[in-house]
């Protein structure tokens, strides 16, 4: 059928209807169930537009005037998020055009910014003002000796309140405990908050405590052992100084942090903690006081909550006017996990401008002092630098790498985007980095720096480098843009902004596996100069390639052979070994499964296994080819834990310094149903967290280590890998091979390292990875000496590719 004549005129009406309609005020469609989690999760992911709370029938009919008006005078606020129309909004302060608009931006800005405040949440509230069985007197005397009778000589209730005033008493501690354990602390893989608040009468409250007790503590002294300590202590006119603190197993103090409050004890103090070890503490309005990251040796457990006025905080008396306590689970909407494996595009959020969370830490070089100008407010990661300060370089950089460069082949991108108040910013490093440095150092090499930067009182300037002292892209574009991306393929970097030159900049760090680390950070054109920044949000798209397996040989020819090292049974190759006082005999044993190590948590880090008695690693003029891989087989349902370290001599000690690879399953921390993936040499480490439930559907028990020129690599069946740069490893390298147990206290000093480990190693063996497509004779190339046939080689040489040889 042939297409039905029609006019221009009536072809230009048509758009002209079509356009206005899509402006023009439309029926409010009814919410469908799932819209108020689809428009949080916009708005986590940075991705809550006017346009995209319009579609969702979430935006009220009073601002369809604004948005046409403003669309007159040729201004689309369709396209901008929260924090865009809350900038816009403070520019109608001065601007023509816009102050009549100012009101109905700024209404629009917080309610964009309420969809993600109000999260469901389950509220208990466990003490309303009277003593009831679930609550029994505390208290200790200076000695800190037990003395809960004190409650009845200095507390009292009246008007649903309990109130505790220690009057001249010094050093005693009144109050009360939760006769059973209250607080449920949330595991990693939970998706909510638990919070506790406490409800009081500021007028009436001086040196107030909160201590959260696991179930074996109560019998200590609850300064001496606490999961938690929050303290508020009330110094004759001083600032009121809030402190939080952890001594769990009665064990070191750690002091995790301190600050001064402006004003005087909230009306209420709340204490959360997230998934990810994050600790909050939040006035009453919800602004952040604290924020500080959990110990991982923490053991996750419930836990009794005492609440107390303590003498002990300050040289003042202990007051409490308690009203209430509450404890909540708050459900979080969590962004997706930066170290997860992803088979499809995917975005997440690595910096959302609310707190810091558990994948950054603050940064400043050459200067701690510089972190003054450093804060957390309005929405994001503000620094503002006066002048005559020297160069203000502070900002925050990961703990550990947030890029992972996963089936980074093909067609494969990472797109990571950096959203800016321009206005506000006029000093901008942004650096990926293959190893974390020295946190008084800006990056060290190799790595891919931009720094765009105010250039006198109009200009700017900016530039990439991928390594110290020379600039590869120069631009002089005209602003400071709202928001620049990073665009990572297999070929090259392209910093994607308005004014930059659309270049690619090769960067030989881009590898499937590796793992970058990030940091952003102010920094002026010139010395002594004034320095701003101002971060909202930083987002990353990962567009994994398509699966490529290595080791396809040109057909008719034979993937490289692997040597045996490790059979699971004792060889003379391989000498027994155990740590930590323990004898070899009593904990492990040679079975038909193989080289069985069951060690209780009695020994600190639990550790046997085998070391070679000779260099079982010898590299040569081959790695300029191809990479060397050990292979390791392990029982993976009786295995929660292994260490692999490679070094000089056998390896016996801790091997702190030794380079190796460790895979440990969860069961005792935070980090319950997690596994954590490892690779290391001396203080630099790269690791990932990894679901239990992936681990039990992919892991065979198969572990391959790859050892390249400087670089090294573990990869798990599933496709999960990673890289690491900077390693000793040459032509030359001849090394020791050590694989023991380890707990899940062995990865990292301040994890528990009295947990039981278990391990059963199978076999070992190793040999020259097969590059892609090779030929008959690359085969025989890169067999070992001894192996070498050299009329096969001549005949692979004279019959070429496709040959049927070897």
């Amino acid at each position: 059928m042939g297409a039905l004549p029609v006019s221009p005129l009536l072809t230009a009406g048509l758009i002209l209807i079509l356009f206005w309609s899509a402006l023009a005020p439309q029926p409010v469609r009814a919410e469908p169930p799932e819209t108020s989690e689809a428009l949080m999760r916009l708005q986590a992911e940075g991705d809550l537009t006017v346009r995209a709370l319009r579609a969702w029938g979430a935006l009220p009919e009073r601002y369809m005037p604004m948005l046409l008006k403003l669309q007159g005078q040729g201004l689309d606020i369709l396209g901008l998020d929260g924090k865009q129309v809350a900038a816009l909004a403070e520019r109608a302060r001065t601007e023509d055009g816009l102050e009549g608009h100012r009101d109905d931006l700024q209404t629009l800005a917080r309610l964009m910014a309420d969809l993600g405040k109000t999260p469901p949440e389950r509220v208990t509230k466990v003490f309303s003002g009277y003593m009831d069985e679930y609550w029994e007197a505390f208290g200790y005397n200076a000695n800190l000796n037990p003395r809960p009778e004190f409650l009845d000589e200095y507390g009292a209730f009246s008007d649903a309140t309990l109130k505790i005033d220690t009057q001249d008493a010094r050093r005693i501690a009144v109050g009360m405990r939760s006769v059973e354990p209250l607080f449920h602390p949330p595991y990693a893989h939970d998706t909510h908050e638990a919070r506790i608040t406490l409800a009081v009468d500021p007028q009436g409250t001086s040196n107030p405590v909160l201590s959260l007790l696991a179930p074996d503590q109560l019998d200590e002294n609850e300064g001496r052992a606490h999961a938690f300590r929050l303290a508020l202590a009330t110094p004759d006119e001083e600032p009121v100084k809030l402190s939080l603190t952890s001594r769990p197993g009665g064990g070191q103090n750690h002091r995790l942090a301190e600050v001064e409050l402006d004003g005087p004890i909230p009306d209420r103090v709340t204490l959360a903690l997230r998934p990810g070890g994050e600790v909050l503490v939040l006035d009453d309005e919800e602004r952040l006081l604290l924020e500080v990251m959990a110990p991982d040796l923490l053991a996750l457990e419930p836990w009794h909550v005492v609440v107390m006025a303590s003498a002990r905080e300050s040289n003042t008396p202990g007051r409490l006017s308690l009203r209430s306590v509450a404890i909540a689970e708050r459900d979080l909407l969590l962004t997706h996990d930066p170290h997860a494996l992803v088979e499809a595009p995917t975005k997440t959020v690595l910096f959302s401008g609310e707190i810091l969370g558990r994948h950054w830490e603050t940064f400043a070089a050459t200067r701690h002092a510089y972190l003054q100008y450093l804060s957390m407010h309005e929405g994001g990661l503000r620094v503002d630098a006066p002048a005559d300060q020297g160069r203000v370089m502070a900002g925050i950089r990961s703990v550990h790498p947030l890029l992972w460069l996963d089936r980074f082949q093909g067609m494969a991108t990472q797109d990571l985007t950096f959203h800016l108040r321009p206005e506000q910013t006029t000093g901008l490093v942004v650096a990926l980095t293959t190893e974390l440095g020295n946190e008084r150092r800006e990056p060290s090499d190799p790595f891919y720096l931009m720094h765009w930067r105010r250039d006198g009182q109009e200009g700017y300037k900016a530039h990439v480098q991928t390594r110290r002292n020379a600039s590869l892209l120069e631009s002089e574009p005209e602003a400071m843009p709202e928001s620049l991306t990073f665009r990572l393929t297999p070929e090259g970097v392209r910093l994607l902004a308005p004014g930059f030159p659309d270049t690619l900049t090769p960067w030989d760090a881009l590898a499937s596996g590796q793992g970058l680390y990030l940091y952003v950070y102010s920094r002026a054109e010139e010395n002594d100069a004034p320095v701003a920044l101002a971060l909202d949000r930083i987002t990353l798209k990962r567009s994994p390639g398509p699966r490529m397996y290595a080791g396809v040989p040109q057909p008719g020819v034979s993937e490289l052979p692997m040597t045996a090292l490790f059979s699971g049974q004792e060889d003379a190759l391989w000498d027994n070994h155990a740590r930590s006082g323990m004898e070899f005999d009593d904990y492990a044993r040679y079975t038909e499964a193989g080289l069985e190590v069951d060690v209780p948590a009695s020994y600190r880090n639990s550790r046997a296994g085998i070391v070679s008695s000779e260099r079982v690693i010898n590299l040569d003029g081959r790695l300029d080819r191809t990479a060397y891989r050990v292979r390791l087989r392990f029982d993976p349902d009786r295995t929660d834990g292994f260490q692999v370290l490679f070094a000089n001599d056998p390896v016996t000690g801790a091997g702190a310094d030794a380079p190796g690879v460790s895979l440990v399953r969860h069961r005792h921390n935070r980090l319950t149903g997690k596994y954590v993936l490892e690779l290391k040499k001396g203080r630099s480490s790269w690791f990932r967290e990894i679901d239990a439930a992936w681990m039990g559907a992919h892991w065979d028990g198969t572990v391959d280590i790859e050892l390249g020129e400087h670089s090294m690599q573990v990869s798990l069946p599933g496709g999960l890998s990673l890289r690491g740069t900077g390693f000793s490893i040459s032509d030359s390298t001849r090394w020791h091979m050590t694989v023991r147990s380890m707990s899940e206290g062995g990865q990292t000093t301040s994890w528990d390292r009295m947990a039981p480990a278990r391990m059963v190693l199978r076999e070992i063996e190793a040999g020259w990875v097969t590059p892609m497509g090779m030929s008959a004779a690359d085969y025989w190339e890169l067999r070992d000496p001894d192996d070498f046939d050299p009329e096969a080689y001549l005949k692979a040489l004279m019959s070429g590719p496709g040959s049927d040889l070897p």
